[in-house]
């Protein structure tokens, strides 16, 4: 769910996302760690978002979609739609 919200909305807080997916703090952080590049649990991370730092508040991450983020989305988007036409 984290990855869609990111993927509709490049530049979201990792703050803005917490209140989005009422959830708490933690489970917020450890997701972003599995589907950025940074891992979770000795498990190395997706890389499909990439974490800033906010330029207006240095405590905050904007999140958007790596590379690999977009063609993933782009992906499921044309699942969604039916597939390629063929």
């Amino acid at each position: 769910m984290a990855f869609l919200y990111v993927a509709a909305r490049p530049d979201i807080t990792q703050r803005e996302l917490l209140k989005v997916l009422d959830a708490t703090d933690s489970v917020v952080s450890r997701a972003m760690a599995v589907i950025s590049h940074v891992g979770a649990g000795g498990v190395d991370g997706l890389n499909l978002i990439t974490m800033e730092e906010d330029p207006k508040d240095r405590r905050q991450k904007l999140l958007r979609l790596s590379r690999a983020g977009e063609k993933l989305a782009a992906e499921m988007l044309e699942d969604l739609n039916g597939g390629a036409q063929k």
